[in-house]
């Protein structure tokens, strides 16, 4: 174990990083610079060796060097400066208010007060996998005080972790267990206790981090910032708050989920935080009890962390949830057998499968239903042990949760709510593919700008090239016939494909696209991409100036590139002011993260398309006469659009993939809200911006599915 001081020197430190985004800004300002002014030199030579008018280079000359000074004076030099206390404080609390609000709806949508939590006992575990007891507990356990016992529930969790020195804690169990409930509510009731300006609790899922390739420092702050986004609104916490956040001890981590990773990455996962957590970093990691003590025995322990685990659900615990879930009818009574059996028969199959609270929860939702008579489980024929007694249960799930009264999604307006009936088979079918296709970006995640992975990427590059080259085609052969338009359909539908494969799918964005009623943000975005614009037309224009200059010349080749320039880079400048760091504090969800990628994404490539068709269609008009500007001017569009709105965005890769799918009967067409349906039916969870299965061994169980159906209902 590394000493508090060699954890300390690998802290990151807010400075370190201004410093280094400095650092950039001022190469990048350089190298910026050093390109316009080599630019500017080579106009200035062809412009004196073709004898070109002196206005004309002068005027080129002029705009390059307008160009570099444009963005330097409106570029990454303007940004705002570190975040102040104030700043950060409002970060603080703000970020604590998102994540009460995301845990609160998420264990109401779990149903975990439902009718009334199911009581989960811990106490410390008797594994050899805890740090010293006076590192990991202090000296008030050395001392004699009472350690907590078989009978601790979890309210007591949350005082023994405050009172914990070190600030770190493991909290084992079975599969099923009830690790990912305890965490909810670890977080839920520390936030209850939270002090103004105290540090904030957040639970993330591990199965995101591969500690190989990323520092754990780093990886949460990609994720903080992936979850809650507005903290990367510079204009209202400064410029820093995210870093400074996730490194400075101001969020309790709550990571979730140690064995949802590769078992070669648990280790060094358990070393890198070694390594990486400062003194005053507090820290819960949830894990399965076998998987963890495999990992740290014979290697090394989470330094300074106590470790308790999670005990069996206990019988009278047991009938109070069961009798509490089943409405107050003669239902309640079709229990009475169970509970006998399970207090003669401790040791019988149907005991041990019900001493997980995922058991049990399932046990209610499965036989609280009038035509479902738990007795049945009683028969040896049908479950003659835990595991047939488990995957019976787990069977269950989606058939009675999918022939439900409809409900509509948490997250979705009121006024587009709207009742929806799928076939259960189907269902199961479909998130059977989703629990086995590599649509996962990682772990158990799923995540929809992932969906691509079940598509090969040449089939989404062939869909694209149809398309684009369709429209075009079909504006070309307005004018050009036949021949012309099968013409641009083949250059154009190639072209498309071919860089829609080379590109690749993006990342989600994460801005908000709204109007700010201040001058000076607009003014710098629009002096930015006109910079950058009038640059690259030069650029494209003195190339294409002279490849062709025998036949249209280089000062009119730099005459179309400075137009082009001009055009979409004030056309890009408005797009990235209207995208702009969302300000809503709340938690983004997966169909939330979904809307904003794509109404960026149409945004800009409105702009772009706009901009795009009206510059070929007057430079179509100028060379080729007014019966080439329409066609002209929709492939233009068409190419600007492509080109920044669709090609390399996430929502259009999964927009084609699901379209893909859907056409092959893999998933539905309407799988946005499908999963908004398996989510609110309580099949599927949110962690964050993905959706998870509600249980890995539900996932599991689609996983193996036999191809006639998830299995008969109960009666």
């Amino acid at each position: 174990m590394l000493s508090r001081e060699n954890q300390h020197d690998r802290e990151p430190f807010p400075a370190r990083v201004t410093a280094l985004a400095g650092l950039m800004r001022a190469l990048s300002t350089a190298a910026a610079a050093a390109i316009t002014v080599t630019l500017a030199a080579a106009v200035g030579l062809v412009w004196v060796e073709n004898g070109r008018e002196p206005l004309t280079g002068l005027v080129t000359v002029g705009c390059c060097v307008l160009a570099v000074l444009t963005w330097v004076w409106a570029g990454p030099g303007r940004r705002p400066s570190a975040s102040t206390r104030a700043q950060l404080t409002e970060a603080r609390d703000s970020l604590a208010r998102a994540v009460r609000a995301q845990w609160a709806a998420e264990a109401s949508s779990r149903n975990l007060h439902d009718p009334q939590p199911l009581r989960l006992r811990w106490t410390l575990t008797r594994r050899p996998v805890a740090d010293h007891p006076r590192t990991a507990l202090g000296s008030a356990v050395l001392a004699g005080t009472p350690a907590p016992g078989p009978d601790s529930d979890l309210d007591r969790l949350v005082d023994f972790f405050e009172r914990l020195p070190s600030g770190r804690m493991v909290i084992l169990g079975e599969p099923g267990g009830g690790k990912t409930v305890a965490a909810v509510l670890l977080v839920l009731g520390a936030l209850s206790r939270r002090r103004p300006d105290g540090p904030v609790p957040v639970l993330l899922s591990l199965s995101t981090w591969n500690p190989t390739g990323e520092n754990f420092y780093a990886w949460a702050r990609r994720r903080l910032g992936e979850d809650y986004p507005w903290l990367g609104d510079d204009r209202t916490y400064g410029a820093t708050a995210l870093a400074e956040l996730a490194g400075d001890g101001s969020v309790v981590y709550v990571l979730d989920g140690l064995d949802e990773i590769d078992e070669n990455l648990r280790f060094p996962a358990v070393r890198e935080l070694n390594q990486v957590l400062h003194g005053g970093q507090r820290l819960v990691l949830t894990c399965r009890a076998e998987e963890y003590q495999d990992t740290v025995v014979g290697n090394d322990v989470l330094t300074g962390a106590a470790v308790v685990e999670l005990g069996p659900v206990r019988v009278d615990d047991l009938e109070t949830y069961l009798r509490l879930a089943t409405p107050p009818d003669g239902r309640q009574q079709r229990w009475n057998r169970v509970f006998e059996h399970l207090r003669e028969q401790p040791d019988s199959a149907l005991a041990s499968a019900l001493t997980t609270p995922l058991m049990a929860s399932l046990a209610g939702l499965v036989y609280s239903r009038w035509d479902a008579d738990p007795g049945r489980l009683l028969e040896p024929r049908d479950f003659p042990d835990r595991a047939a007694i488990e995957q019976h249960l787990l069977d269950q799930v989606i058939p009675i949760a999918f022939s439900a009264q409809p409900v509509a999604p948490p997250d979705a307006p009121s006024a587009r709510r709207r009742h929806r009936r799928w076939d259960p088979d189907q269902a199961a079918r479909w998130l059977a593919f989703l629990a086995v296709q590599p649509c996962r970006g990682s772990g158990r995640d799923l995540e929809w700008w992932q969906l691509h992975r079940a598509v090969p990427r040449a089939v989404i590059g062939l869909w694209v090239g149809v398309a684009a080259g369709a429209v075009c085609g079909l504006a070309s052969g307005i004018v050009g016939g036949l021949v012309g338009g099968l013409s641009a359909a083949l250059v154009f539908g190639l072209l498309a494909g071919c860089v829609t494969v080379l590109l690749g799918p993006g990342t989600p964005s994460r801005l908000d696209i709204r109007v700010r009623r201040r001058q000076r943000p607009l003014l710098d975005e629009l002096l930015t991409g006109l910079a950058g614009g009038v640059a690259v037309g030069l650029a494209i224009g003195l190339v294409g100036g002279l490849a062709v200059g025998l036949v249209v010349g280089v000062t009119s080749g730099l005459a179309v590139g400075l137009a082009y320039g001009l055009v979409f880079g004030l056309a890009d400048g408005l797009a990235s002011w209207l995208a702009a760091p969302t300000q809503a504090t709340h938690p983004v969800s997966p169909v939330s993260l979904l809307r904003r990628d794509r109404l960026v994404a149409t945004v800009r490539g409105t702009a772009i398309g706009v901009a795009g068709g009206l510059v070929s269609g007057t430079a179509c008009t100028l060379v080729f006469g007014p019966a080439a500007a329409i066609p002209g001017a929709i492939s233009g569009g068409v190419a600007g659009v492509l080109a920044r709105g669709l090609m390399g965005t996430a929502w259009a890769w999964f927009l084609v993939a699901r379209t893909v799918l859907a056409v092959r009967r893999r998933l539905p067409w309407r799988l946005v809200g499908f999963l908004q349906d398996a989510y609110a039916r309580g099949v599927l969870r949110q962690a964050g911006s993905a959706y998870q299965f509600r249980h890995a061994r539900m996932q599991d169980r689609l996983a193996t599915r036999p191809p006639d159906g998830p299995g008969r209902r109960t009666g």
